[in-house]
């Protein structure tokens, strides 16, 4: 078997096993798990939502991928998500992609550098309780205004 299917062996939980053999007895879950994966001249392909054929990687092609994508020609260190869209774009897939590019992201120093400043509170806000409605509402009367306004109003309610 070729690297990328062995990784995959041990993950899958037997459906690389039923598609190596499907003529073999295998559970329902295992045969339905399988409906995602191909394997085609010795490759192993995952179908995307879309019914692409993503290219099943190893660990260390999944890595340089990484690389390649994240540090890339045009250096645009874009971060998890839109990293794993970039990927399966250009038709690619390993079981923890989007685990290995936020962790990925997380050891850019230039990531880290250039990231915006996240202005969150060191705890939590703590609201304020009242005991009744309007309690903390006081009326206050500033004073007699001379001369009085053009509505003939003397006094200021605040």
């Amino acid at each position: 078997m070729p690297d990328n299917i062995i990784m995959y062996y041990d993950k899958l939980n037997g459906a690389v096993k039923y598609l190596c053999d499907p003529l073999s007895n295998h559970e329902k879950a295992i045969r339905f798990r399988a409906l995602w994966y191909l394997i085609y001249q010795d490759e192993l392909y995952r179908k995307g939502s879309d019914d692409l054929l993503l290219l099943c990687l190893n660990a260390k092609d999944a890595r340089t991928i990484m690389g390649k994508s994240h540090k890339g020609i045009c250096g645009a260190h874009p971060l998890g998500i839109k990293m794993r869209w970039l990927i399966r774009r250009h038709d690619y897939y390993w079981l923890t992609i989007l685990k290995d590019f936020i962790e990925s992201a997380r050891g850019c120093i230039k990531c880290q550098i250039y990231d915006p400043i996240q202005r969150v509170p060191a705890e939590a806000l703590h609201p304020v309780t009242k005991a009744w409605s309007f309690k903390g509402w006081v009326v206050d009367i500033i004073g007699k205004i001379n001369p009085p306004a053009s509505n003939q109003h003397a006094w200021i309610l605040v």
